[in-house]
């Protein structure tokens, strides 16, 4: 079974600085310059940002590029997410899910 992760799991990834959130406008910058003619805005101003977004936020601009993109997303695995967190919070798996 693949691993089963949430929004939350991304923004948390983003603070600890496993994913280059906060860092983004140094990698962006090395690979396309500081700034162009055809957009005057320097990238570590287009691209800085100083907070995270809220877990509803992320999965609602997900959903908006995917559909711009016309990628259809997998289906959320319920049932996966569901049996990780009873297994962190060492709840009975068995008992919780078997009503799903």
């Amino acid at each position: 079974m693949e691993k089963q992760f949430c929004s939350t799991d991304i923004l948390k990834w983003a603070i600890e600085g496993k994913l280059p959130y906060f860092s983004a406008s140094v990698e962006i910058k090395k690979q396309l310059g500081s700034h162009s003619k055809a957009c005057p805005i320097s990238v570590s101003r287009m691209f800085r940002h100083i907070h995270v977004v809220s877990p509803h936020k992320l999965e609602s601009m997900a959903a908006d590029i995917a559909h711009k993109i016309q990628l259809e997303l997998p289906p959320v695995n319920f049932y996966a997410i569901a049996s990780r967190y009873c297994k962190q919070l060492s709840l009975p798996t068995n008992k919780i899910l078997c009503h799903l």
